[in-house]
């Protein structure tokens, strides 16, 4: 009987002992891969965005909604810090993506310039320095902001809102009675 030293088409696939050679990329390979990467996380920034001001928008709607259809019910005090908290709510909401967009900008800006007039064979190594900058300001700069303006944020509107509820108790209550 023969033996064959090569597996069956059936048989698990035995990787190399030392790894293969890296695989050198063409520029336009690397531009290739670089604009997948890119549109990929442009996509899902953008879907994650869009989401997030869909329901900041019908929060916000329902807020000053709320707010003007149980303005009647209110005092003139809780009227006006209903109205002033929503509205330091929303100016922080807004604030943030108009700081965002400036941020990406010039994010998006630094990054492009930094890859201009370098070798083929350096992009990908550039690029990797890069994303670990990128990192590093988003972790030191960009996620602690975030983080103030989603507290300011929701705690003004929660405030807002819980002042409205408990106005709206106390209006029933003496309706009831």
């Amino acid at each position: 009987m023969e033996s064959s030293s090569t597996p069956g088409p059936g048989a698990p696939q035995i990787p190399p002992l030392a790894p293969s050679p890296p695989q050198i990329l063409s520029q336009e390979e690397l531009e290739r891969v670089h604009r997948y990467f890119a549109d990929w996380t442009a996509n899902a920034f953008a879907e994650s965005m869009e989401f997030t001001n869909k329901m900041s928008f019908a929060g916000y709607t329902g807020g000053f909604a709320t707010w003007l259809l149980l303005k009647s019910y209110l005092s003139p005090s809780a009227s006006l810090w209903v109205g002033s908290l929503l509205l330091i709510s929303l100016a922080s909401f807004v604030g943030w993506n108009v700081f965002n967009m400036i941020w990406m900008t010039f994010q998006r800006l630094r990054y492009h310039e930094q890859l201009k007039g370098i070798p083929a064979n350096a992009v990908q190594r550039r690029h990797q320095l890069l994303e670990a900058e990128t990192q590093r300001r988003l972790t030191d700069l960009y996620l602690p902001a975030w983080g103030t303006v989603v507290i300011v944020c929701g705690a003004t509107a929660f405030l807002a809102f819980g002042i409205l509820l408990v106005n709206c108790a106390v209006s029933l209550m003496q309706l009831s009675v």
